[in-house]
């Protein structure tokens, strides 16, 4: 028998050309499955907090961010109002994120520094229960550094129930649900948010949330953020939770008289150009 013959270099070169093509065809499709995984966990997550607000309902009267902590009430401690509320009846922090979204920077965050994937931060008024992150807080250079949570999960403001006549910072009670069980099954409830919580209104124009000069009094700013192939994660109060379509966002009933036929609620509206590519409008 004669030496074994081994692979030219043409042939390795073949070899090796060929599986660079198949990697580049593949890793594409790769990194799409590996964020339609991340999508699903932060789906699973969001519907959570429907059963986390249930049990506090149940604790409460069947209101919804109105107890007292520490003796004071909800409204006047350092914190929005449902992570204060909502603390004691949940054990993991990562409830509050979605694995897409990393860890905020190394400060609190002005509206006008938020990037897509980036998280809200708030001060942590429960070091006891959570360790939580220093960052320098909001300021100049001279700011404090304090102890922080983080996370991307916001909740609808319309579902607080209101203890003021004025309610909310000002905000017109008229619209709210005041009791959880005033909440329509298809109410939103918790989901994808740059904020911890928002006010949305049938008149808030989109915008790109990531951009300098976006106008923070429009609330729908920082829930219509694509961080799903133009979808958010979103759970109703009937606990149903799926991806909602951005340009969806205006045909949801997110208090009491928002009107689900409004100006941004067709295929025709004059979305700005960087939705151009989602998907038209659709009811949930």
């Amino acid at each position: 028998m004669g030496p074994k013959k081994g692979f030219t270099l043409i042939e390795l070169l073949v070899v090796i050309a060929i599986i660079a093509m198949l990697l580049a065809i593949l890793m594409p499709a790769l990194g799409v499955a590996k964020e339609r995984g991340k999508s699903t966990v932060c789906r699973a997550r969001v519907k959570q907090w429907v059963l986390v607000a249930g049990m506090y309902g149940l604790d409460n009267n069947d209101k919804f961010g109105a107890t007292l902590i520490d003796g004071k009430p909800w409204n006047s401690i350092n914190g929005h109002w449902w992570i204060a509320s909502l603390r004691p009846y949940y054990s993991n922090p990562k409830l509050r994120l979605c694995p897409s979204t990393e860890k905020a920077p190394g400060k609190r965050q002005e509206d006008h520094e938020r990037k897509l994937f980036n998280c809200w931060t708030e001060y942590n008024n429960f070091p006891d229960e959570e360790e939580g992150t220093m960052l320098q807080d909001k300021g100049g250079p001279d700011a404090p550094i304090v102890n922080c949570i983080y996370g991307s999960v916001g909740a609808n403001g319309w579902a607080i129930s209101f203890t003021k006549d004025k309610g909310w910072l000002g905000m017109d009670k008229n619209k709210n649900y005041g009791s959880l069980s005033e909440l329509a099954p298809e109410t939103p409830f918790f989901f994808d948010c740059f904020k911890a919580d928002i006010w949305p209104d049938d008149d808030d124009d989109p915008q790109n949330p990531t951009e300098r000069n976006m106008d923070s009094r429009r609330p729908m700013t920082y829930v219509n953020i694509d961080r799903h192939y133009g979808n958010i994660s979103m759970v109703s109060w009937d606990g149903a939770c799926r991806n909602v379509g951005l340009k969806s966002l205006w045909r949801l009933k997110w208090h009491k008289s928002f009107n689900v036929t409004g100006d941004w609620s067709t295929a025709d509206a004059d979305w700005p150009e960087w939705m151009h590519e989602f998907k038209d409008p659709k009811n949930p």
